[in-house]
């Protein structure tokens, strides 16, 4: 069966949304028919290629045709040409047919988890996906076989649905080239990363390592991460207020607890060293945990206070367009 957009009628929006985009990525959403005849026609066109050559009048025009299994040579009395004559188009089906299979279950599932996440809201803006992201994400999601990567894949295509331009070309193919381990790394990374304030860059600050080589975090992981493109080469100082006025304030947000600080004093230098996320990485930052545990906020909050600002650890951090909402923890 095949679904068009009249037929979705008692849909919730965002589900609508969701078909609307996988339409306009691979075409008509239809069932396993859809993929037999997709393979039986690239097979089909082989075979009709094989049958035209059989049957065309090349000897009128000069040239030789030997039939011998398994080639077909086509050539003049001073020069051959062979093509390679199909001996089992059967097989050549079977292995289109396989590899269409694997390509439309692996969209499936990602799409079976883009699903799940759009049931959890109720509406999405008017805004929707470029097509050209549309098409970049479906070729390469047909080739996302691992289950664990295809919930990340599922989370993408929901968020990009949810708030268009939110995940960049450039963000989908660093992901196309990151294993499953490395995720599971960058996901633990993500434990010990915020958010910097309205910037909204990804930082880890790193005075701290200790607590991070207590949960397997070394050196050498930052050094995988780098290579992957989700975090820079070099750790960095950054300087978070300088200068500041009475009573400014700022924030490391996380998912879970986040650290709001805020000058007491003018001219303040708050400076923190610090590895910084990419722009892939902030942005798949978003799919992780990133629930830093209460230890290192503590120490965090240690290392902010010393430098003379007013620091708290929050929960449940609520953003408006100039202000923020917070349950202060400690």
């Amino acid at each position: 069966m095949t679904f068009e957009i009249k037929d979705l009628a008692g849909l919730s929006q965002p589900l609508t949304r969701l078909i609307e985009v996988i339409s306009a990525g691979i075409g008509n959403i239809s069932g396993p028919y859809l993929l037999k005849s997709n393979a039986r026609a690239k097979a089909e066109e082989i075979k009709l290629l094989t049958d035209a050559l059989e049957k065309s009048n090349l000897r009128q025009l000069g040239f030789q045709i030997e039939s011998q299994s398994p080639q077909l040579t086509i050539g003049t009395k001073t020069e051959k040409l062979e093509l390679t004559k199909l001996q089992d188009i059967d097989r050549i089906r079977s292995r289109i047919e396989h590899q269409l299979r694997s390509e439309q279950e692996n969209i499936e599932s990602i799409t079976s988890e883009s699903a799940l996440e759009l049931a959890k809201i109720s509406d999405v803006p008017e805004e929707t996906p470029e097509l050209e992201w549309i098409s970049r994400f479906f070729s390469i999601a047909e080739e996302v076989s691992s289950e664990d990567m295809q919930v990340i894949w599922g989370k993408i295509l929901a968020g990009e649905i949810k708030q268009p331009g939110a995940f960049s070309l450039c963000t989908l193919e660093v992901l196309r080239n990151l294993s499953r381990t490395e995720a599971n790394l960058f996901n633990n990374v993500s434990n010990f990363t915020f958010r910097n304030g309205s910037l909204r860059e990804g930082i880890i600050p790193t005075v701290f390592n200790s607590e991070m080589q207590s949960c397997g975090i070394s050196f050498g992981e930052f050094t995988k991460l780098v290579d992957c493109g989700l975090i820079y080469p070099n750790e960095m100082t950054k300087v978070f207020f300088d200068g500041a006025e009475l009573g400014e304030t700022g924030i490391f947000e996380s998912s879970g607890h986040s650290i709001v600080f805020k000058s007491t004093e003018t001219s303040v230098a708050f400076e923190l060293e610090n590895w910084r996320l990419t722009n892939a990485g902030t942005e798949l930052l978003s799919l992780t945990e990133n629930n830093p545990k209460i230890s290192f906020l503590q120490m965090l909050k240690s290392d902010i206070k010393s430098f003379g600002l007013d620091c708290s650890i929050v929960k449940n951090l609520v953003r408006t367009t100039d202000s923020f909402t917070a349950e202060i923890v400690e």
